[in-house]
Parts: C-alpha cells; structure tokens; sequence
C-alpha cells in the first residue's frame, strides 16, 4: 500500500517506547519569509500543524542561509529538548530534492545562542539544550544547508518543542500483532507515539482486514489508567481516511484479566475512550470490527495513547 503523504518515520520495527517529556503546544510561529510558486505557498503555520507531509520553505533568493523561524511558546518554558523534521517529508525522494538545514542558530528569549548541527538524513533529529533553559520563543536560524538535487530552497517539515515535565499520557512499550511490510514508507508501532497524525501503524495481514489484530501497551509497572486517546485510521488527510480500513470495536485486556468491550468512532480526529481507571501493568487491543476502505484492505491507527 503504497499512500502519496505518509513519512517514513519510525522507532523500533515491531515495538515502540513513548516518550516521557511532555511535548510544549506551540503558541505561535512566525518566519523571516515564505515561499509561493505556481499560487502555492509554503509557509511557516506548517512546522506546528502536526503532520510531517507539509513544509514551511523560505522565499530568499540563493539557499536560504540567514533565513529564520521563531516559535513562540505561550510562556516561560524550561525546554528540555526540540525535534525537527528537517526539509521536505512527502516523500523520501521529495526530501532528496530540496535543501535540508545543515546547521541552525538557535536563540532563546534572552538573546542567548548556541549552534545545532544537523546530520543529512531523513530521521528525526533532536536537540537537547547543555543546561536546562527557561525561553517565551525560539528561533531558528539557518546558517548551513544540504543542497538539494532540484530545489535550493531551504525548507523544515515539523518542529516539536518538549519541556521539563513529564508526560501527560503513560510511557509504555507497544507490540504489533503484524505490520504492514515497508514500501518506501513505513507502518511500524512507532508511528503512534511520534505527535505526528500523518504517520500510521498498520496491520499487515495479507489475508484479514484488521479484525482479530492486536496491540500491546506493556507499561513494565503497575499504573491505573482511565482513557485511551487515540486517532483511529489514517488521519493525514480526510480523503486518506476513508481509503484504509477503520476499527468500530475492539476488547481491551488488562494483565488482571478482565476485559471491556469499547466502541470506536470512525472519524479522523483525536477521541478519548472512557476505561473507568483499571489498575494493569499492560492492555492488549483487539479489534473485533472495522470500517472498510475505498482503496485499502488494511486497517490503521495514527495515534494512541493511555491516560492516567
């Protein structure tokens, strides 16, 4: 299955860990300049919209070197580290054309600085201030690039910003009944806890429709959870929703060994699903029922995770 805006983002092949910092709900986001070609503009409300397959660029003549953007972060923040998903994610061979940061100036609403260097691969890359910084903004200011093999425009896909504080949802570990094999993008379990709703895990069972999958949230603890928040099917883009195949129903397992039967909503927004707070150390997802697609026969998730 081979989907025009999934990335090809994910952790680990076959499991996946949550992060534990709690990611910073960016306020704002403002650029040195924009660029327009053919009445399409690129501009900068994409690095915060959470999708990986839309690309801020700046509209500078030459490579963009001095070109900047500047989150705002709705307040003091102690930021313990940023992600960016540098250049342009469509695609693997959309990212290979244009121009990806090399190196950026990062300044903080004190006006102190320090330098990030960026590798030339299509990953998420993380950086993690020296000493705990508490910043209102962050700019980032591009003062190197990969030269891209068609474009010389500079662009960045999505910034995440984390602070000190932990989580709001629990940390676990997530293991896949089956995975849709990669083909140029991936289906892996990572891409549920990646903050990012146009990366999917998908089954991969040639014969089924996703009834009688699982999922394995092992939380390595006792913890009580309350709701599962999860965005069901490919939320890229509404059009891609209704193409893959939808859960409507699955059984939720907890480690006591008691169950619960839930209902889920076949929309692409984030939904949160009322447990009551069972105290587990995993849950297992079964899914018992799906919405089928117009073009896919495989089901997904974009997102899911546990609340306590």
């Amino acid at each position: 299955m081979q989907l025009v805006w999934m990335a090809c983002v994910g952790l680990l092949l076959g499991s996946s860990s949550v992060a534990e910092a709690k990611q910073v709900k960016l306020a704002s986001a403002t650029a040195s300049s924009e660029y327009m070609v053919d009445d399409t503009l690129y501009p900068v409300r994409y690095i915060k919209d959470g999708k990986s397959a839309t690309a801020w660029f700046e509209g500078e003549e030459g490579t963009g070197l001095g070109s900047w953007v500047e989150v705002g972060l709705g307040g003091p923040v102690t930021v313990s580290k940023v992600v960016v998903y540098a250049g342009d994610w469509t695609s693997a061979a959309t990212w290979k054309r244009a121009n990806r940061p090399k190196e950026m100036e990062v300044m903080f609403s004190d006006g102190s600085k320090t330098t990030w260097s960026l590798t030339d691969e299509m990953i998420p890359q993380v950086f993690t201030p020296k000493t705990p910084t508490e910043t209102s903004t962050i700019r980032f200011r591009i003062t190197g690039a990969y030269d891209g093999t068609a474009f010389t425009d500079t662009g960045i896909a999505e910034l995440m910003v984390f602070d000190g504080q932990d989580a709001d949802h629990i940390s676990a570990t997530a293991v896949a009944s089956s995975e849709l094999p990669p083909d140029g993008d991936t289906y892996t379990v990572g891409n549920m806890s990646d903050g990012l709703v146009d990366t999917y895990w998908c089954e991969g069972n040639k014969e089924g429709d996703g009834v009688g999958e699982s999922l394995t949230f092992d939380f390595g603890r006792s913890v009580t959870i309350k709701t599962w928040q999860l965005l069901n099917g490919m939320g890229g883009s509404m059009s891609l929703h209704k193409q893959g195949n939808v859960a409507t129903s699955a059984t939720l397992k907890f480690s006591n060994g008691s169950t619960k039967a839930i209902q889920l909503k076949p929309f692409p927004l984030m939904q949160k699903v009322d447990l009551g707070g069972v105290t587990t150390n995993s849950v297992t997802v079964t899914f018992d029922a799906v919405r089928k697609g117009t073009d896919y026969n495989d089901m997904c998730i974009s997102e899911a995770y546990f609340l306590p």
